[in-house]
């Protein structure tokens, strides 16, 4: 037993938990010390750190936005450090959705468009009678107007969109 104890007290004394591999090495508490500094750093600036402390961003799965000749092209980003690069955005915005929506209707066929067209024109039917019963319980007179009014405009963007 006393052996026992006192190779346990030498190790609490002196303590050397592993050898480091080939390639590592071992650090002072002051360069611990730092390490954990830059790395509460980047972790507030959403960000990791390179072998050399350097901060790097982590855009891995976002998709990057490009307007080049008035039209938005989409890169995705795979690697780690992968920055933005100028006029690049992440954040899909309304001419971006347009976009999107028009190349998806230009790969449709005639008839597909054509029953898209339909079936979106038979909805804003719906939702011009609703609107116009809801303005009617509201005591608007020109209930009906509106209504005809607002459906009017829709179908007409609907026209524009599937090429009519």
């Amino acid at each position: 037993m006393p052996l026992i104890e006192k190779k346990k007290e030498l190790f609490m004394a002196n303590p050397v938990y592993f050898h480091p591999k080939q390639g590592e090495s071992l650090i002072t508490d002051d360069e611990a010390t730092a390490i954990e500094t830059a790395m509460i750093s980047a972790t507030e600036n959403n960000k990791f750190l390179d072998i050399n402390l350097k901060e790097i961003c982590d855009n891995r799965g976002k998709t990057a936005w490009l307007k080049s000749g008035g039209k938005w092209s989409k890169r995705e980003i795979t690697k780690i450090g992968d920055e933005l690069k100028p006029g690049e955005i992440t954040e899909i915005n309304d001419e971006i959705i347009t976009q999107l929506e028009a190349e998806r209707i230009s790969k449709l066929s005639a008839k597909e468009k054509e029953a898209e067209k339909t079936a979106a024109i038979n909805s804003l039917g719906s939702q011009a009678a609703f609107m116009r019963s809801t303005l009617e319980i509201q005591g608007d007179s020109k209930a009906l107007e509106k209504s005809k009014e607002w459906y009017n405009a829709e179908v007409e963007k609907i026209n524009l969109r599937y090429g009519a």
